[in-house]
């Protein structure tokens, strides 16, 4: 042990010094070079630093008094085992310490830097007030810093210049509520601790953002825009979506819970993402991705809208159900027909759209669809229409090869081919100029035919057809080599026509009101 006492003294000289263990007894000790403090030190004393000098602290600072206000003085906590840094007015403070350097109570600095020699350095505010003074400077260089303690949230301090390092965290650990400051761009932001944390703005988090709060709240906030370029981990605790909107380019993992209210979350980048590995509701959910597909990674409801502006929504092996609309400029694919598919309201895909169901799944519809886009490829899944009466419109020709209507209306207000089944317990209805194509069986229970100019034509070529027996305006068979027979008593009120095939009237009323054309 070196006992400096009796006199006030210096430490000096060009070359740096270590001394184990420095105890100062009643005088001051003052350090003018570079000396390190491997173990402790203490005493009823102080220590001074003076202009330019280094104090590298290793181990335990229970000294009295702690001078470090000398203009270009740097105190470094660097020990291996955990630190509390000492009550002082710093010029430049430094954690390099990665068990983690906490201060022991309010300091004044002008320079916090954590990480600059010891990778992943840890630097604990522990609920104490940070005053700034001068030109303030942040350097997060490697590690993290944690802001609060179980009873107090502190806030991040308003640094002049804030410089932070990729691959750093800065972490809100309180156990009450805490404000999460915009100021800084974070590159991984951590929320944690048992408090409500908010942020008083919007947010920008070039890494992850990773929430691991048991019994502890991160809300998103009121109309804020966030912004995450790599994942978000829900690992414990409740992300409140608010009526905010998150964007983010990495996946969306973890089994902590979301609780979406009117909130917003968009997939968005270049790279494949993945939406959820465990259950999930959202309120909107947006795909807007230059390139790649963003894919369901667990079942999800989507208590909005769906939208999808560019890029690929994959749903594999899981359960969807969207309550709202559901809008489509990009792709939607369909790759397995484990879980179900379920569109409450109207889904729109619109020009450049791409609907592509390459498993063959059955998809249930509650609000109808517009086809206004590109590719529309159903598969040969059911394509179920029930709940709410709805129609199937748009600019762009649609095929489905089965559609089942089950006690409502389904109005066709476009081009329609049904290849393979027209059935269910409900009724189709054809709009004005429309044209219904069936390929296969008809054994809706009504279908509802009549009004002024559409058209029903019966076009199976590899197998004969029952002509459902109702009102048409007009009626074309165009079957070559096979029969289309009349299911019960008929009557078209414009043109009944015959391209190829045979009309079969059997033993039932045929009446045609206008022009017949046999070809």
């Amino acid at each position: 042990m070196h006992t400096f006492n009796t006199n006030s003294q210096t430490i000096g000289g060009t070359t740096a010094i270590s001394i184990p263990n420095v105890t100062v007894t009643g005088v001051t000790l003052t350090n003018d070079t570079t000396l390190t403090v491997n173990t402790a030190l203490s005493g009823t004393g102080g220590l001074t630093q003076g202009s330019g000098a280094t104090l590298n602290i290793r181990g335990t600072s229970a000294i009295t008094t702690l001078t470090a206000s000398a203009s270009g003085n740097v105190v470094n906590y660097n020990g291996t085992a955990a630190q509390t840094i000492h009550v002082a007015t710093y010029v430049t403070l430094k954690s390099n310490n990665t068990a983690g350097a906490i201060l022991g109570g309010a300091v004044t600095l002008t320079t916090l830097t954590i990480g600059d020699a010891t990778a992943n350095s840890i630097f604990s505010d522990g609920g104490f007030v940070i005053t700034l003074s001068g030109s303030s400077d942040f350097n997060l260089t490697s590690g993290t810093y944690r802001l609060g303690s179980a009873t107090v949230g502190t806030t991040f301090p308003s640094f002049v210049t804030i410089n932070i390092a990729a691959g750093t965290t800065v972490n809100y650990v309180s156990g009450v509520a805490q404000t999460v400051s915009a100021t800084p761009g974070y590159q991984h932001l951590t929320i944690s601790g048992v408090g409500t944390k908010t942020p008083d703005a919007s947010l920008t988090i070039a890494g992850n953002l990773t929430v691991n709060a048991t019994g502890g709240t991160f809300d998103l906030g009121a109309a804020f825009s966030h912004t995450v370029t790599g994942n978000v981990v829900l690992t414990a605790g409740t992300v409140n979506g608010g009526a905010s909107v998150l964007t983010l380019s990495g996946n969306w993992t973890g089994a902590g819970t979301f609780t979406a209210n009117t909130s917003t979350i968009v997939f968005a980048g270049t790279s494949a993402q993945t939406i959820g590995n465990a259950a999930t509701t959202f309120n909107y959910l947006t795909i807007d991705k230059a390139m790649n597909t963003a894919s369901f990674g667990a079942n999800a409801t989507v208590n909005g809208n769906l939208t999808i502006t560019s890029g690929t929504l994959g749903i594999v092996g899981v359960t969807i159900t969207v309550a709202g609309t559901t809008d489509i400029t990009g792709t939607v694919t369909l790759s397995s027909t484990t879980g179900t598919k379920i569109f409450t309201g109207l889904v729109t895909i619109n020009t450049g759209g791409v609907w592509n169901n390459t498993a063959n799944e059955a998809v249930t519809f509650r609000g109808g669809i517009t086809h206004n886009g590109t590719t529309f490829t159903a598969g040969t899944g059911a394509y179920t229409f029930d709940t709410n009466s709805q129609a199937i419109g748009g600019t762009t020709a649609i095929s489905i090869p089965n559609v089942t209507v089950t006690g409502v209306t389904l109005t066709n207000d476009t081009t329609l081919t049904v290849n393979t089944a027209l059935s269910g317990t409900g009724g189709l209805t054809q709009g004005s100029g429309v044209v219904l194509n069936l390929g296969g069986s008809s054994g809706i229970t009504s279908l509802d035919a009549s009004v002024n100019s559409n058209t029903v034509n019966y076009t199976s070529t590899t197998a004969a057809q029952t002509v459902k027996g109702t009102a048409y305006h007009h009626l074309t068979i165009n079957k070559s080599g096979r029969t289309a027979t009349l299911g019960a008593a008929t009557t078209v009120n414009g043109d009944l026509t015959v391209t190829a095939g045979t009309l079969n009237t059997s033993t039932l009323a045929l009446t045609a009101n206008g022009l017949t054309n046999i070809t």
